[in-house]
């Protein structure tokens, strides 16, 4: 009896702002990881890095020098994302879904990482509502569901701007673990994504210049943050040596490609700009075309559909540019130079984030939500002073929290149902998005094909080229590692001896055996006549 008394009395001091956390924390979790395994993002690029990571495991090559390639070019980023899979498949199992808990978990620690890090420079209450958002958020559910090198950049950036910060308080304890820290993100961040391995090395510098201006001695806490940062980074330095540098080569000659665009300068700002703001505004609201930036193009239609983006653009422009406008006044009127230092590096990192992306804005255009994944903290800085400052503008509390429970909520149902519409495609089996395959789609093609095979350890696949190109190499992987062989069909090749099987993307009205598949349609062909 005595002993339960003792554990209610623990529970009992525990803070409600814990409770309340806790609770957050399992939403963001149930969204993260709701049917994860059958609706993981199994593409192209997860195929390819998943048998670099089978590979490993399974003692067929060592551990890589180097990771992924940068969209579009030879540049290959450091290899710690191969590394975080690796060991994450030694622990789990070597299969697609347990390679990705290094992103999903550094998703979930976001959510907590958020409220305490916003606690110590906004209020208890705002840095809830933050922590709620990101749970939330379609663009963190969205990232945090599948492996990509790039998914865990909002979390290592995160750790690496508060940890810097963390140096320069002078009321911070145990500085040289701090520098640990920030040299360890630093280290792993460089590694994700092009984007970082530009825009913090020039932070650094940036706020490494201001310690020498404010007199603030830092230097002997710099000298651990490289040295952290460059441990974590030797099989890049090897591969250095054993390559003449030609990685090195290849990063040059990929920015170069990437600013080859036909835009002036003043055109490529404007895109960044616009861009920027549909950013901002998507990954806390969820909000925009996830794959294009349209953010000041008004659709063709109705009343009700241009009234709706003049609506998004409004609340776009209040967030980014009000939350500049108060991020401005914050860093003016803060006395405390710990917190000053904070809305400062901030403000620093979010500047760099957007310089950076006016010279490749031709690129992003198309494809800009996925390129702002190192800028998401930021946001969510811009909505926490908008919050604060709509939570301070009266003294009567009550209208004014319910002001900020009406924009809470506002977002929360942006979010959910901007989630709704991104598992939709995978209860579907209407054409939905092609050019996302499930893995648990790719698992029941691969058993069936299997199941149909006889003696045969080769099977023939043909299907329309443009579809084939986003699932055949995960199929073809995942074939593999039952021990079957998949190939393309090509005319001179193939003989009717062969398996043959036509995969259609949506429903099939060729006569055969066919089978539906989540969206896919696979039809037995095997012996059928085939043009050449």
């Amino acid at each position: 009896m005595m002993r339960n008394n003792h554990i209610w009395n623990k529970l009992r001091s525990v803070p409600g702002h814990i409770w309340i956390l806790g609770v957050i924390l399992l939403i963001g979790v149930f969204l993260r990881t709701y049917n994860f395994h059958e609706w993981l993002r199994f593409n192209n690029d997860q195929a390819r890095d998943a048998r670099v990571v089978s590979d490993v495991v399974t003692g067929k090559s060592g551990w890589p020098l180097l990771g992924p390639k940068a969209g579009g070019t030879e540049f290959k980023l450091g290899p710690i994302f191969y590394y975080f899979e690796i060991i994450s498949a030694k622990i789990f199992g070597n299969a697609p879904d347990k390679m990705a808990y290094p992103d999903l978990i550094s998703g979930i620690l976001a959510i907590p990482l958020v409220f305490f890090i916003f606690r110590k420079y906004l209020s208890t209450f705002i840095a809830l509502i933050l922590a709620f958002i990101l749970a939330i958020s379609y663009y963190g559910v969205h990232y945090g569901r599948f492996a990509w090198n790039p998914n865990s950049m909002p979390f290592w950036a995160l750790v690496f701007v508060f940890a810097s910060v963390k140096i320069f308080d002078a009321k911070a304890k145990k500085k040289y673990a701090w520098a640990i820290l920030t040299g360890a993100a630093f280290g792993v961040a460089v590694q994700l994504h092009t984007l970082l391995l530009v825009i913090l090395p020039i932070y650094a510098v940036a706020i490494f210049v201001y310690a020498i201006y404010r007199k603030i001695p830092v230097k002997k806490y710099f000298v651990v943050i490289l040295a952290v940062a460059f441990l974590l980074n030797i099989p890049q330095v090897i591969d250095l040596y054993h390559t003449g540098g030609s990685n090195v080569n290849a990063f040059f000659a990929a920015q170069k490609i990437k600013r080859s665009g036909n835009s002036s300068m003043f055109e490529s700002a404007g895109i960044a700009l616009s861009c920027t703001f549909q950013a901002d505004l998507q990954i806390v609201s969820g909000l925009g075309d996830p794959d294009s930036c349209t953010f000041f193009t008004l659709p063709y239609g109705d009343m009700a559909q241009v009234a709706g983006s003049l609506v998004c653009i409004a609340i776009g422009l209040g967030l980014t540019v009000g939350g500049m406008a108060l991020l401005w006044k914050k860093i003016e009127s803060e006395t405390d130079m710990n917190k000053k230092n904070f809305w400062i590096f901030s403000a620093i990192y979010g500047m760099l984030y957007f310089l950076i992306m006016i010279p490749i804005a031709h690129e992003i255009v198309n494809k800009a939500m996925r390129y702002y994944l190192g800028d998401v903290f930021f946001a969510f800085i811009l909505l926490g002073l908008c919050l604060e400052f709509i939570h301070r503008r009266s003294d009567n509390k009550s209208p004014v929290l319910s002001a900020v429970i009406l924009v809470t909520a506002f977002f929360t149902a942006t979010n959910i149902s901007a989630i709704r519409k991104d598992f939709s495609i995978f209860t579907s089996t209407d054409k939905g998005n092609v050019s996302i395959f499930t893995l648990g789609e790719g698992e029941r093609m691969a058993n069936y094909i299997l199941n149909r095979m006889d003696n045969s350890h080769v099977a023939v696949i043909d299907g329309n080229s443009k579809d084939m190109f986003h699932f055949f190499r995960p199929l073809q992987f995942l074939a593999g590692e039952r021990g079957l062989e998949l190939r393309r069909y090509k005319s001179k090749d193939y003989n009717h001896s062969m398996k043959l099987f036509l995969v259609n993307f949506g429903k099939n009205e060729n006569v055969g055996r066919d089978q539906q598949i989540g969206r896919f349609t696979i039809v037995d062909q095997s012996g059928a006549a085939r043009g050449n």
